[in-house]
């Protein structure tokens, strides 16, 4: 009998190790693939968000919408498989959208900063062109008064009143 159960407990512990050392499975569940889609519909939001603000300052963003689409499709197609119940092909779809949303928000983040930071050179020079255009403008009105005023101030000279000899 305790033979029997030696070989009962090693059998146990290599099961124990067995089932530690092999790989386990991605199975994933209704719930956790449920709370993917919320969390991607919620970093899809920031997206658009972002996108957004990148537009507002003055950024290209026709391919971060392109690319935003592309999102949408895999995250329609990952609502689709979920509705299936087939959670593999569904949380594969979902991490393909979450992989082209994390590139858009970087994308968008980056087109942003660049905007506003074009925007703000764009007022500098805006700002000094309307000061040196303002100079520009009182310094040539100065120089033609200037030019006015001698050619008025010659012609005036040349008029000599005429003196009637009759007269006096």
């Amino acid at each position: 009998m305790c033979s029997k159960l030696k070989s009962l407990l090693i059998l146990v512990v290599l099961f124990c190790l067995i089932s530690f050392l092999l790989p386990v499975g991605s199975t994933t569940s209704e719930s956790t693939i449920a709370l993917k889609l919320a969390e991607i519909e919620d970093v899809m939001d920031l997206a658009y968000a972002s996108t957004l603000e990148a537009e507002q300052a003055g950024a290209n963003v026709s391919g971060l919408l392109a690319r935003l689409n592309l999102g949408c499709e895999y995250l329609a197609e990952a609502n689709v498989w979920y509705r299936l119940e087939d959670y593999e092909n569904a949380s594969h779809s979902l991490d393909l959208c979450l992989d082209v949303i994390e590139d858009v928000n970087e994308k968008a983040s980056v087109l942003r900063d660049e905007g506003r930071s074009r925007g703000e050179n764009d007022f500098v020079v805006t700002i000094f062109a309307s000061i040196g255009g303002v100079i520009a403008i009182v310094l040539v009105g100065f120089v033609v008064w200037r030019i006015f005023r001698r050619h008025y101030m010659e012609r005036v000279l040349r008029l000599k009143p005429e003196v009637n000899v009759d007269e006096s």
